[in-house]
């Protein structure tokens, strides 16, 4: 107890010192506090969130915060710079930037609460959990790219993500490299590639689908990066062996090294076995390997472990590969080596997205009722792990509360709270028998399904019935 109150008045005291460096400065507002979302209201419009930088500052030796706290003042001033009026002045300074779904989703999630209407996204969708948009870039901070911007500018996102795209590949890339042959360099410096002039109309790789899911087994008929050992073949005649891995590590130190994945399909450099898979713990980091690569896919799991934990500004762990045409999640079946690294992110990961979009949603629920509307209740995934170390993630189904069910491995049906153990299921064959009981909710990110009937006896018995 006294531990949180102590961490409870370290984020007061943190909000404090930059409320009296904002209010000190020339040209700001009102300035409050908002101590329930962690948060600064500038003149009642302007919000600067807290907990990741807060984060940062905690991390630092006491000798190093009061320069910490100037340079998110500075980030937050240029933030609200005004960009430049014509494109042509702007194009230099355009990069492309990956960011996790979940931070724009949560936002558009407060304004319906806060019964504002959502800001017109300017990004576009890479696989289920990530998103691109451009950034204008300064020295200091980046301002994201508004659609407003775009309009100002008289272009398009796609225009804009060609410009910026082509912007990044012109930088240099630091990668370290994880296996492979003996002979080969374990650290090397190259420029991300030449765009070709086209007059086509850019694709961006399948930017914009609504993605699915590969796995590692899938065999499409056009596998454009080749037989994984024989199409690569050095000029004297080695090949790569199998049980070595192949893994390499963008780590360039410029803040972009997450963003570089939308490069993978040109960087034939890198000579992967089969397609690439890109993984980005947090942002200073990404992780690559083929999708054949059985050993790099563990190493990648692995290395992506250590590095997610204690991340103040933590990425999306959920992998990512490019086909040729489409971006998508990518997952291993279970049994693979890499599975129980990358699953154990995957749950995780989602478990931290549900518990901070929880009590927006719950706060809604409270508005509809406020207006007659029946709430729902919003029902929390619950990790667990088993004996042999397996980790899963389980929503309870509880007969007679119309529920919000976040996406997880299992279902448990509660008939009665008599009951000490619910039914439990897996999510996908409860999905395939209760399909017209489990209705989706679009607009929810992490994804969530409207349950307000409980199933049938049947329905029950046919989902316990083990297989003649």
């Amino acid at each position: 107890m006294l531990d949180q109150f102590l961490n409870r008045l370290t984020k007061e005291r943190f909000a404090r010192q930059l409320m009296r460096r904002l209010k000190a400065a020339d040209g700001v507002g009102e300035v409050e506090y908002d101590r329930e979302n962690f948060r600064l209201v500038v003149d009642g419009s302007q919000y600067i969130n807290l907990s990741n930088f807060y984060d940062e500052h905690r991390r630092l030796p006491k000798d190093d915060r009061a320069e910490h706290l100037q340079s998110i003042l500075q980030g937050v001033f240029q933030s609200g710079f005004e960009l430049p009026e014509e494109l042509e002045d702007a194009k230099p300074d355009l990069l492309p930037k990956i960011w996790p779904r979940a931070a724009f989703d949560r936002l558009d999630l407060k304004a319906r609460v806060e019964g504002r209407p959502p800001s017109p996204l300017a990004a576009v969708p890479v696989g289920e959990h990530l998103y691109l948009g451009v950034v204008y870039d300064l020295p200091r901070s980046v301002r994201m790219v508004s659609q407003g911007d775009l309009e100002g500018w008289d272009t398009t996102l796609y225009e804009a993500l060609e410009i910026a795209t082509d912007n990044l590949r012109e930088r240099q890339i630091q990668v370290a490299q994880i296996g492979g042959r003996p002979d080969e360099p374990q650290t090397q410096e190259f420029d991300g590639g030449e765009a070709e002039d086209s007059d086509e109309e850019p694709d961006f790789g399948g930017f914009g689908e609504s993605g699915g899911t590969a796995f590692a087994d899938d065999e499409p008929e056009d596998r454009p990066y080749g037989n994984p050992f024989a199409d690569h073949a050095d000029e004297d005649g080695g090949e790569f062996e199998p049980s070595r891995p192949r893994v390499f590590i963008f780590s360039t130190g410029d803040s972009y090294d997450a963003t570089r994945l939308i490069l993978l399909p040109d960087l034939d450099m890198l000579r992967l076995n089969g397609r690439p898979v890109a993984l980005a713990p947090n942002r200073d980091v990404l992780i690559v390997c083929g999708d054949d690569d059985e050993a790099g896919l563990t190493v990648m799991a692995s290395l992506a472990s250590q590095m997610y934990d204690g991340e103040p500004r933590p990425h999306v762990p959920i992998p990512v590969t490019h086909d040729g045409e489409d971006w998508a999640d990518f997952r291993v079946p279970p049994g693979h080596p890499a599975y129980d690294d990358l699953h154990k992110l995957e749950v995780r990961y989602l478990a931290e997205e549900y518990a901070e979009q929880k009590p927006i949603l719950e706060e809604l629920q409270t508005k509809m009722a406020e207006i007659g509307q029946d709430p729902l209740f919003v029902a929390t995934p619950i990790v667990t792990q088993t004996d042999e170390g397996e980790v899963r993630s389980h929503a309870v189904w509880s007969k007679g509360v119309q529920a919000l069910l976040p996406r997880t491995d299992y279902i448990g049906f509660m008939r009665s709270v008599e009951e000490s153990e619910p039914v439990s299921c897996k999510w996908s064959d409860v999905a395939a028998v209760l399909d017209d009981l489990l209705v989706p909710e679009p607009d929810y990110y992490p994804p969530r399904w409207r349950v307000t009937e409980f199933p049938s006896d049947l329905a029950l018995k046919i989902l316990t019935e083990e297989p003649s």
